[in-house]
């Protein structure tokens, strides 16, 4: 090898990014390095019941030249700013229609359109079905859903020093659905199988673009997987070197077992 492209390969190993931290002991290193209150914080968002969490709660009162309170209230809030961390409330007031009901082809479409703009869950396309359906019948549940997205996206700040960081989940994943979620027309044709969603984790924390990876076989259990899953899923942001959050994409496996008869 000569010099040159000695020089050449340290050069690209230099510049390559390094791994966004993902494990509790590397956000807990990052937060130590950033040493900051919404650093610890954010590593108690992650980890409220890590291994660290109690070094993290002295912390956070520490660089915040704050007395250390003694009681039940000694932890801080795991949740910065007011994290929205639970499904949306409202999330479930419109009922599209069916399209096994007889109605007119105006109606249906609009709950087409109505259940694409969920299952997608962007803020643009929100918009774009109150644009076109201003007194639409689920006009109101996404207007809702507008406003608590722009909320939401000012209260996942920059956090200096605070990275890279994976996106993490806010919730496990094994309490995402319940029997109760089953879809009826799957129960009844004894429908089952594993569905790998591809998604994308944006900036405010919520679940966008849900698609199908690898289907269960069933077309009912694939689009049940994306709606619950863009639902009711919620993650700390992905964030770059500089501790901004950016979107990430993930993928995941869900397995839907028939309950016993």
């Amino acid at each position: 090898m000569t010099i040159n492209t000695v020089a050449i390969a340290l050069a690209l190993l230099a510049a390559a990014p390094a791994a966004p931290a993902a494990s509790e002991g590397e956000v807990w290193a990052l937060a130590r390095k950033a040493n900051s209150a919404p650093a610890y914080e954010g590593y108690l968002l992650r980890f409220s019941q890590g291994k660290h969490s109690g070094k993290a709660i002295k912390a956070f009162y520490r660089v915040q030249n704050l007395p250390i309170p003694k009681g039940p209230w000694y932890h801080p809030s795991p949740y910065p700013s007011g994290v929205i961390v639970a499904p949306t409330a409202g999330s479930d007031t419109c009922r599209p229609p069916f399209f096994g009901e007889v109605r007119e082809a105006a109606e249906l479409e609009q709950g087409r359109d109505y259940l694409a703009a969920r299952v997608a869950n962007r803020p643009a396309g929100f918009q774009a079905y109150i644009a076109k359906y201003p007194d639409g019948a689920c006009t109101r549940d996404l207007a809702y859903k507008l406003r608590i997205r722009r909320e939401q996206i000012d209260r996942f700040r920059p956090i200096a020093g605070f990275g890279p960081l994976a996106p993490h989940p806010l919730m496990p994943f094994s309490i995402l659905f319940t029997v109760d979620d089953y879809p009826a027309r799957a129960l009844r044709n004894r429908e089952s199988g594993t569905v790998v969603a591809g998604f994308e984790v944006a900036e405010d924390g919520f679940v966008e673009g849900c698609h199908i990876v690898q289907s269960s076989g069933s077309a009912v259990l694939d689009q049940t997987t994306c709606r619950l899953f863009v639902g009711r899923m919620r993650y700390d942001p992905a964030r770059n070197r500089a501790g901004v959050p950016v979107r990430s994409s993930l993928s995941h496996a869900f397995e839907w077992v028939l309950p016993p008869r």
